[in-house]
């Protein structure tokens, strides 16, 4: 297989540590999904088309490359790695036992992480289901949150404390409206919105059920719930009627039923949010009459906030953080398609908030069903039509491993200067 070539300016000198932006213990990490990434694609995505024409399994591959890509964290200093595993993979049919040789996969992925001294968060729902969840009304159904607590009770006894990191569901809002409302996954619907809700339960239901076998497997275990990162802002901040479009937005994707993620058996020891896409509408684009939520919204990555949004983000950040009963983690890219003035927008942000860590997303370039491969915005970009799928790391990621590993926003180059 051919090697990877990149090189990442070494940590600076520990006399210098004291001067850190970011807390010693600040989590810094990379995220990818697995449906978008491994490639080999068992779940219900195979039945997926992308505006592009593309497919999941034209995607870079991640299951058959994963010890190339593990070593882009190291070298980055990241020491955090949120991905997941693929239920359709793992269980071929109700309450069946876990497939031996993709699990032994599994298990090789988290051994080569702590190898490399990276802590896996296992995500177990990351918007793919296995064909047989799918094809028995995947959510709709009131057994599946029963069938994903299964799941979660094998995997969390197979992985015998080797992940301390959980999430369960990853943003569900986001995944009720765009299966349910919008019809952007297989056998979804379009403008259901009795479905939206009745998804949104059953998701938390499956939480619920998932964290109390994840707890009784993994005593001490960290269970966290992720929310996306779609932040509708209104367009004409003098128009009453593109904030009340906003809010409402907001509300339905990031806040409904939120609250429940935080009480009771299935409470949340973390949070991570989505950042990084922020959406200046107007009332007509954020408002459906069938969808409640424009699409719009989520399909589009460009951020086009300008100064405005780029200087609120502290402040909204901040915000978001001192009102959360648990530790917050967010995850994103900056904006549009990540890039070096992005993460310099961002990271300042970052400092400023309180936050506990942050995971860039995605850590290459890989499949998603709004844009295809044509997303980009990894750190590592990935030419598809190489036969290896090559990958080399953009220029800007070289910024986000120097602040990871010095803990400090300054330029490498003057942290050299004064060492």
């Amino acid at each position: 297989m051919p090697t990877l070539r990149f090189s990442v300016k070494p940590h600076p000198p520990a006399i210098f540590q004291a001067e850190r932006d970011f807390p010693a213990d600040f989590v810094w990490g990379a995220a990818t999904s697995p449906p978008g990434a491994e490639g080999d694609t068992v779940s219900d995505w195979a039945a997926l088309t992308a505006p592009d024409g593309s497919v999941p399994d034209d995607g870079p591959r991640h299951w058959r490359r994963y010890r190339y890509d593990f070593r882009v964290l190291r070298e980055l200093s990241l020491h955090a790695y949120r991905f997941g595993c693929d239920w359709g993979r793992l269980q071929h049919q109700p309450y069946d036992a876990l497939n031996r040789e993709n699990l032994f996969r599994y298990l090789e992925m988290f051994a080569e992480l702590r190898g490399h001294g990276i802590e896996p968060w296992l995500v177990l729902f990351d918007h793919a289901l296995p064909r047989w969840v799918s094809g028995a009304s995947g959510w709709l159904n009131p057994e599946t949150p029963h069938w994903f607590a299964d799941f979660a009770r094998r995997l969390a006894y197979a992985t015998d404390g080797e992940v301390r990191h959980w999430i369960p569901v990853s943003r569900p809002n986001h995944y009720a409206f765009a299966s349910q409302a919008w019809d952007h996954y297989p056998k979804g619907s379009r403008g259901r919105l009795d479905r939206v809700e009745t998804t949104i339960r059953r998701l938390h239901r499956g939480h619920e059920l998932a964290v109390a076998c994840i707890r009784d497997r993994v005593p001490g275990a960290k269970i966290g719930v992720e929310f996306t990162g779609v932040t509708p802002l209104a367009r004409r901040v003098w128009h009453p009627g593109d904030w009340l479009g906003a809010s409402w937005a907001g509300w339905l994707l990031q806040a409904y039923g939120r609250s429940a993620y935080f009480r009771g058996v299935g409470a949340c020891d973390f949070a991570i949010h989505g950042i990084g896409n922020e959406k200046p509408v107007r009332i007509g684009d954020a408002v459906s009459l069938t969808g409640l939520v424009s699409p719009s919204l989520v399909a589009s990555s460009d951020d086009s906030g300008g100064g405005r949004a780029a200087s609120t983000r502290r402040r909204r950040l901040a915000r978001l953080v001192r009102r959360s009963r648990v530790p917050v983690y967010f995850m994103g890219r900056g904006h549009g398609n990540g890039n070096a003035g992005g993460l310099d927008e961002l990271l300042p942000a970052l400092a400023g908030s309180g936050a506990a860590g942050f995971f860039y997303s995605p850590l290459f370039d890989q499949f998603d069903p709004y844009h295809g491969l044509s997303g980009g915005g990894g750190l590592l970009r990935v030419d598809f039509q190489r036969y290896d799928w090559r990958r080399d790391l953009r220029p800007f990621a070289q910024r986000l491993g120097a602040v990871a590993a010095s803990g400090s926003l300054a330029p490498p180059e003057a942290i050299e200067e004064n060492s």
